[in-house]
């Protein structure tokens, strides 16, 4: 019986030593991450070249502007690209605001 006791009782001791230490202030979690789930970006990051057509400084809520918003935009058509292209180009036709332009009945804001 002693010998197990000899035994047990440094790895209890352990045990509660660092479950105590991790209930502390100074405690400082550590993660490892290794293979397949470890994570890092590659390459150079794409550059930010943003282009709009409202005032820069403006304050704009959802919804609040429309095609009649952007009638000093000319664009480019390689400029208007993806979905939002597919947006776009419904109501600007060759650089101008489209003005038989219809905003959909569940989009309007009355």
């Amino acid at each position: 019986m002693s010998q197990i006791y000899k035994i047990a009782m440094p790895f209890a001791c352990l045990l509660s030593a660092n479950l105590a230490y991790a209930d502390s202030v100074n405690y400082k979690r550590w993660a490892v991450s290794a293979g397949w789930m470890h994570v890092m970006p590659q390459g150079k990051a794409n550059s930010t070249r943003v282009t709009t057509a409202v005032e820069e400084g403006g304050s704009y809520g959802v919804g609040s502007l429309w095609g009649s918003d952007l009638g000093e935009y000319s664009t480019n058509a390689d400029d208007i690209k993806g979905m939002g292209g597919l947006l776009l180009k419904s109501f600007i036709k060759n650089g101008q605001t489209n003005p038989d332009y219809k905003v959909p009945s569940g989009l309007s804001h009355a």
